[in-house]
């Protein structure tokens, strides 16, 4: 495969650096992600050592991750364990965050020789870095609400109005009786198009039947649970907008009133579609990157 058909492939299909060493780590191919981000383009980068082009490598002993991949491993880095494997800047304007924030992977490339050098692959996760950091400050803030509050009626509001996930109450009927306001942030409807609805009507279609023998085995408590606690837990397509669906994680508990012997079914609702998206484009690029590798040597690597 010509390197420019290669790089232009990559560069359509990869939203990732790629990095491709000999056994000697040396530089035989960077994409145009690492161009963009570093200014090192093929041409400039080629045939030079890796720790050459990235001096930052030779700090914090990082170089010794290549020489576990060389040995026929796979190395991940997680951005928990080094935040800047290597010192790109960060597209991200936000206080504190001088470098991007990565998730680096470090393969072994074999060929019928044996090992023949290693592929890297870094993932910006800046963003992600940045609303879990604020996810953990929500989390905090609540815990001191918490501690503070001493009226439960106080603390059952302000939860009810701020939490990410749907809550949704609904009797043995299936009629909805009291959803939570985080239906107006996450679809086109508001709290009074659902109330006083039936389940089914919120449904995909293919979806209704498993969502039924959810449903049934909520409102008979025919299921066993942990503890003693009646919960099950499906994924479920449902409607957020005329013709348009969401995936999302539904999982429901039974609650008996004390006032009377009707059971109440309430359910938590989390969209998980953009969880989807990602897990079908990561299961495609992995896809990818494997017949890339193939055609950057014109023999067979494989991951290990």
């Amino acid at each position: 495969m010509e390197r420019a058909v290669l790089d232009a492939t990559i560069c359509d299909y990869v939203d990732q650096g790629v990095i491709a060493t000999n056994e000697h780590l040396k530089i035989i191919f960077v994409n145009r992600w690492i161009e963009t981000f570093t200014g090192h383009c093929l041409e400039d980068v080629a045939g030079r050592s890796i720790e050459e082009v990235f001096p930052e490598l030779k700090r914090n002993n990082k170089l010794s991750y290549y020489s576990v991949a060389l040995q026929g491993n796979h190395v991940v880095i997680s951005h928990h364990v080094n935040k800047n494997f290597f010192l790109f800047p960060s597209v991200v304007e936000h206080e504190g965050i001088d470098y991007m924030i990565q998730n680096v992977k470090i393969f072994p490339i074999i060929q019928e020789s044996g090992i023949g050098g290693t592929l890297t692959i870094i993932q910006d996760v800046t963003q992600d870095f940045l609303r879990n950091c604020q996810l953990e400050k929500v989390i905090t803030d609540l815990k001191k609400a918490q501690k503070h509050l001493t009226e439960s009626q106080e603390l059952y509001k302000i939860l009810i109005n701020t939490i990410s996930d749907i809550l949704v109450i609904v009797d043995s009927s299936g009629r909805i009786h009291f959803i939570s306001p985080a239906v107006e942030r996450l679809s086109d409807f508001n709290v009074d198009d659902v109330i006083g609805t039936h389940w089914i009507d919120w449904v995909h279609p293919d979806d209704v039947v498993r969502v039924k023998r959810m449903f049934n085995a909520l409102a008979e408590g025919n299921f066993g649970g942990q503890d003693g606690r009646e919960s099950v837990r499906v994924e479920v397509r449902l409607k957020v907008a005329k013709e348009r669906w969401h995936y999302f994680e539904a999982a429901g508990g039974n609650v008996r009133h004390a006032e009377d012997s009707e059971n109440r079914i309430v359910i938590s609702l989390r969209d998980v579609e953009k969880r989807k998206e990602l897990e079908k484009r990561l299961k495609h690029e992995q896809t990818f990157l494997k017949t890339i590798l193939k055609g950057l040597s014109g023999s067979n690597w494989l991951f290990l």
